[in-house]
């Protein structure tokens, strides 16, 4: 009678510890596809979220650049060289409108690139350059000036800028309030740059700036 009682507390105790172990289990398991259901929404969240974020850099690339394209386009379908000489020879005429001198000796370029990457390289050099002799005419200076060199090989700007103002240390974030549409010039440089597997260097001396943009040999 005690062998029977006894096997019963084990057989009834044995069903609880199973039942707990099973419950345990269980819950574990629902833990576990919750989270992981959890963890796909929030990295399909994120993708989401990269997306969209990659969507505006590029809608703001082409906006920033909306002018330059559409004088691209007027420029019809000249070769490089020429398309350059249109695109130096149109920054010349907006830098005079705001008494800029620019002075551009323009080469071949040795490198190939696409129409709408060279607008939207040289575009934003002359277009930075000429926004910083603005800068520098309000700050006093009073003949600002704007060198370009063109070469085969090496893309060298040298303007004037405002003596107290340092893109370089402020990493070229924009002061202006309206900074989506704006800052985006020295970005849209270095990619292009970068594609092109070119080099970017930049000098501030104070009361000029200047830039560099390199090829390599082949």
């Amino acid at each position: 009678m005690l062998l029977q009682d006894t096997d019963s507390a084990f057989k009834s105790y044995l069903g609880i510890y199973i039942g707990i172990l099973v419950f345990v289990v269980v819950v574990f398991a629902v833990t576990l596809v919750v989270r992981l259901v959890v963890s796909r929404r929030l990295k399909a969240k994120e993708e989401a979220y990269e997306l969209a974020a990659l969507s505006d850099r590029r809608l703001r690339f082409v906006r920033h650049d909306l002018e330059n394209y559409s004088r691209a386009y007027e420029a019809g379908d000249m070769d490089m060289d020429h398309f350059v000489e249109y695109i130096v020879a149109d920054k010349v005429l907006r830098a005079q409108e705001k008494d800029i001198y620019l002075v551009a000796n323009v080469s071949p370029l040795g490198v190939k690139m696409e129409v709408r990457r060279a607008t939207a390289l040289l575009s934003n050099l002359l277009d930075n350059a000429i926004e910083a002799c603005e800068n520098a005419a309000k700050a006093g200076c009073e003949e600002p000036v704007i060198h370009a060199d063109i070469s085969e090989k090496l893309i060298h700007i040298k303007n004037s800028k405002p003596q107290d103002v340092h893109p370089i240390e402020r990493n070229f974030e924009t002061s202006k309030e309206d900074a989506g549409s704006h800052g985006m010039g020295i970005k849209i440089i270095r990619m292009v740059t970068d594609r092109l597997g070119g080099k970017l260097e930049m000098k501030d001396n104070g009361d000029t700036f200047e830039t560099w943009i390199s090829w390599r040999d082949e």
